[in-house]
């Protein structure tokens, strides 16, 4: 998946998959595809966890803001926003099924105002299914499906880890093509 892949989809997206799926480090994946290719696709990724978003959070713009400033302190709302207004960012907002209860309807409203207001941005939600996504209509969802064996193995030689000792590696290998890939 790219994001040159999903936006021909639509520029508003749900990724929905059960928990230990993958959809953290597919929205990472995005992330990274985004900065790779972005002479290609000219959108500026911004990552945005939604474990954090609670009472505290009054405005999902400055939240938003908020998790930008962090990486790039020189930056200002203003820049942000003429960003925004231009449609030149893609938002990965990871998690909302981590957002609570209390809060899930606050951010639903925050972000259709934010959706009415930039919406020739690119949109980009994860979330475990048992969410309701009703609220969410200009939404199209996507389901994750998990990797086949091959897929998995794959990743984990592409994986660099403790390239000292090739050996933990190919154990894991191993134990994952013998046994544990269907337990």
């Amino acid at each position: 998946m790219t994001i040159k892949s999903l936006t021909e989809v639509s520029r508003f997206i749900i990724l929905v998959g059960t928990g230990g799926l993958g959809k953290s480090m597919m929205m990472r994946h995005l992330l990274l595809n985004a900065i790779g290719n972005y002479d290609d696709v000219g959108l500026i990724p911004i990552f945005i966890p939604l474990k954090d978003f609670d009472e505290s959070v009054d405005n999902l713009f400055r939240y938003i803001f908020s998790k930008v400033a962090t990486l790039c302190v020189n930056i200002t709302e203003s820049q942000l926003m003429d960003a925004l207004d231009a449609g030149k960012c893609l938002l990965l907002f990871d998690a909302l099924d981590e957002i609570s209860s209390t809060y899930g309807r606050p951010f639903e409203r925050e972000l259709e105002v934010l959706t009415d207001m930039y919406p020739n941005n690119c949109f980009v939600i994860s979330s475990r299914p048992n969410q309701s996504f009703v609220s969410f209509s200009r939404f199209s969802i996507l389901q994750l499906k998990p990797f086949t064996k091959p897929q998995a193995l794959q990743l984990i030689e592409h994986l660099e880890f403790r390239p000292d000792k090739p050996m933990i590696k190919k154990k894991f290998q191993m134990a994952l093509d013998n046994s544990l890939y269907r337990t």
